[in-house]
């Protein structure tokens, strides 16, 4: 005879079915939509601010040795903005894929996201803080950008880590919950 105080085992082969919230919706779907605003604002500021750059004859202006306004630092600093900007909306997109798969790799990719690209915006502000033209309007965009950063990082990143939503909903295929 069975015994019915045992507690029913799992058929060989199921997997748990995780306990507490799962999908993508509640808190997740707020770093969803920077996922999605992330790459509008890239788009936005390569057409407005760096295009003309490269467009109006700014470029030489900045970067040829004997001009008023030329620094030694402008090209590197510009293309490394531009490079690392379209290096970031690729990887943003890579995560989007991530996040609407359910991939397993997606928490710990956002981490990298966030984490490196607060270390972009302030390496680029450093950088670009070393041009006198540039220092000399102050944190102007700067501090927002880096304020910005920070908190994305500060909030998000503790979140892909420890929340049951997310572990829930980004577990490996066959992974048992905990």
């Amino acid at each position: 005879m069975a015994n019915p105080y045992a507690t029913p085992q799992a058929p060989v082969g199921d997997t748990a079915k995780a306990e507490g919230p799962q999908g993508i919706g509640g808190w997740l779907l707020l770093p969803m939509l920077g996922l999605f605003a992330f790459p509008v604002r890239v788009v936005i500021s390569l057409i407005s601010d760096y295009a003309p750059i490269f467009q109006d004859g700014i470029w030489g202006n900045l970067t040829t040795p004997g001009t008023e306004v030329y620094h030694p630092l402008w090209a590197p600093t510009i293309l490394y903005e531009v490079v690392l900007n379209i290096a970031f909306l690729a990887f943003d997109l890579f995560l989007l894929y991530l996040l609407f798969t359910k991939a397993p790799r997606f928490p710990k990719a956002f981490v990298i996201f966030a984490v490196g690209n607060l270390l972009f915006v302030v390496s680029d502000s450093v950088l670009a803080y070393q041009i006198p033209a540039v220092a000399a309007r102050g944190l102007e965009g700067f501090g927002g950008e880096i304020f910005r950063s920070l908190l994305v990082a500060a909030v998000w990143v503790p979140y892909m880590l420890v929340s049951k939503r997310v572990r829930n909903t980004f577990r490996a295929p066959g992974a048992k919950s905990e």
